[in-house]
């Protein structure tokens, strides 16, 4: 088989995989989503064991989120108010730093990119005149802020740190 070829599938298939976990990750915010109101609204909360036993994809869904600086910061922009934004609003909103990341720049390509994984995720809807958040993109955000000590971007500080030594 040729090695192109072969490598072109397994990037396919790692993508399809990726798709595959924010569905059901967006599907299950919403679902919780949907539970929790109903308790409100004086509904029985029957346990269900396959919603519990999913929790961690649910968990991997908003820690992808957190740790993806472009994911967070386009979701903050949409799930900020509650008329849709176009494109244009949400680069031009991202530019002039209206959002709580002032120290971050995106590319106008990694914004349809990210606007595209939480379109996936269903962490966001696409109407006639522009993007609005889900209540399951909202859900999301509330947990990104909810975090105490980290902030929604990719994390507070690198991984290791170097020391210079000067001699």
């Amino acid at each position: 088989m040729n090695p192109a070829l072969l490598g072109l599938i397994v990037v396919v298939a790692i993508g399809l995989v990726l798709c595959a976990f924010l569905a059901i990750g967006g599907w299950l915010v919403h679902t919780s989503l949907k539970r929790r109101k109903a308790v409100a609204l004086g509904g029985r909360n029957i346990p269900s064991r396959i919603l519990n036993d999913l929790q961690p994809i649910e968990d991997l869904l908003v820690g992808f989120v957190r740790h993806s600086p472009e994911l967070a910061v386009v979701l903050s922009v949409v799930a900020c108010g509650d008329k849709p934004r176009s494109f244009a609003r949400i680069v031009h909103e991202i530019r002039i730093a209206r959002v709580a990341f002032p120290d971050i720049s995106i590319a106008v390509h990694l914004v349809g990119a990210a606007l595209g994984i939480l379109f996936v995720a269903g962490l966001i809807r696409v109407a006639r005149e522009g993007f609005m958040a889900t209540n399951a993109g909202r859900e999301v955000k509330r947990r990104l802020d909810q975090i105490p000590g980290e902030r929604s971007l990719a994390g507070s500080g690198p991984i290791y740190e170097m020391k210079l030594i000067r001699k």
